[in-house]
């Protein structure tokens, strides 16, 4: 399929599965959309890979949340992502993108046999078909495999497992609070989680600039080697093929670090246990439910899984879940990177948001 730009920019409206919640794809400011989600053959690919039904993912709701932690009030208004001369979103675009980023990272496939899809830059909406297309064969071996890790870093082939493969059924399934396979125990999710929360505050703290690389920032964080190449920059993770926010890097960043802990709060990516009213220690802000035990994706109903992303399931929690909340979460998160605060001073935060109640908890698919 071919998306014609014509000089504008091109939206789709539509759910990943591993999301916790629902996401509206756009292409740099977002400006001047089309709304191309009833596109017959888009449709027909999405429904082919496990999708459950493409009309019902016409709410953002990532962003929705987002921005009611920029201080919105009320779904219709933040559910606005696109910025115009009459209203702007509460949250910076540049947040919103990163929220995007978990669950469509740009990748490109230096080895694969899909017609039109070698060594091109893939990302939504564009090359939407390609992007069907490896997610549906990636499924499906991911399946035959039975929860072993197809889709991981290996130094020879860097670009050929994709980030989208990985961060779905692979090894980078903690970009969503999940393990990576069944049976992981929680100490060794909980530690990738820990890893990837110092990478991504170390940028957004402005202690790792856009140059960064993964050797550099292994000094303090080796595990991150088990994942990315040596030469690989916070650069060229982040803004793989497309340029669209890369000055704007500290806030992006910030923005995949919240969807993470969003994800966090689903059911279906992981158990914990209600606010206990007890404060984080080390630190002066209220401590979340205790995480119990991480799902992985791998082996997961769609249909199922997908239950809990709608925007139903963020206000039923925003409503019956005692504070802290994932809202209240995420304004913590902000008011620690409005004031500056150091990796070092914001990791018990962490610890208290992440760290499992048994490190020896195996991972599985949960009732989902």
């Amino acid at each position: 399929m071919k998306w014609i730009m014509l000089g504008l920019s091109i939206a789709l409206t539509v759910a990943v599965p591993a999301s916790a919640f629902q996401l509206r794809p756009e292409v740099k400011n977002g400006e001047n959309l089309i709304d191309i989600s009833d596109d017959v053959v888009w449709r027909r690919k999405m429904n082919a890979v496990g999708f459950w039904g493409i009309e019902q993912f016409t709410h953002p709701v990532h962003e929705t949340i987002t921005n009611r932690i920029y201080g919105c009030e009320t779904d219709k208004a933040c559910a606005i992502t696109v910025g115009n001369s009459f209203m702007q979103p509460a949250a910076p675009m540049a947040v919103l993108a990163g929220v995007r980023w978990n669950d469509n990272p740009p990748f490109r496939l230096t080895d694969t046999s899909l017609s039109g899809c070698k060594n091109v830059y893939v990302q939504l909406p564009m090359e939407g078909s390609c992007w069907a297309s490896v997610f549906s064969d990636g499924k499906k071996k991911a399946t035959a495999e039975k929860g072993s890790v197809l889709y991981k870093y290996q130094p020879d082939k860097s670009e050929q497992y994709s980030m989208l493969l990985r961060s779905h059924f692979g090894d980078l399934q903690f970009l969503h609070a999940m393990a990576s396979r069944p049976g992981e125990r929680a100490g060794e999710t909980y530690d990738n989680v820990m890893m990837w929360a110092q990478f991504v505050w170390r940028v957004t703290s402005s202690e790792y600039g856009r140059g960064t690389s993964i050797s550099e920032a292994s000094v303090k964080i080796p595990r991150l080697m088990d994942f990315f190449g040596l030469r690989e920059t916070v650069q060229s993770i982040f803004f793989k093929g497309e340029a669209g926010y890369n000055k704007d890097y500290r806030e992006f960043a910030f923005g995949t670090l919240l969807h993470m802990v969003q994800d966090s709060y689903s059911e279906a990516h992981m158990a914990r246990h209600d606010p206990d009213g007890h404060g984080c220690e080390k630190t002066r802000y209220d401590s979340p439910g205790q995480a119990v035990k991480f799902y992985t994706y791998v082996g997961q109903d769609s249909k199922k899984h997908g239950l809990k992303d709608e925007m139903k399931e963020v206000t039923r929690q925003m409503t019956y879940t005692p504070t802290p909340n994932l809202i209240d979460v995420g304004k913590a998160l902000r008011d620690m990177k409005d004031k500056h605060m150091k990796w070092e001073e914001v990791e018990p935060y962490f610890i208290c948001l992440f760290r499992p109640e048994s490190a020896m908890t195996e991972a599985d698919r949960g009732p989902f």
